[in-house]
């Protein structure tokens, strides 16, 4: 993948401004992390082929993770 960008935004369809959007996998080993622009854009260059948790965050706001696995409990 070369690049992949996209929004943040609140609920209100406001773009979040200054949110740190990081990017985890574990094979290959890798964390990035970037900052939106003024429009909640954001944007990863030259990430190798794998699985990745994708999480936004910002003080004031909730850290929303995308592609976490919940832990079975009872298993």
């Amino acid at each position: 993948i070369k690049a992949h960008d996209w929004l943040v935004w609140q609920l209100l369809g406001r773009p979040v401004r200054r949110a740190q959007v990081k990017i985890v996998s574990v094979s290959p080993r890798l964390t990035r992390t970037v900052t939106t622009d003024a429009a909640g854009a954001y944007l990863f260059t030259n990430v190798p082929a794998g699985e990745y948790t994708l999480s936004a965050a910002k003080p004031g706001y909730l850290e929303i993770v995308f592609g976490a696995r919940r832990q079975r409990l009872g298993c």
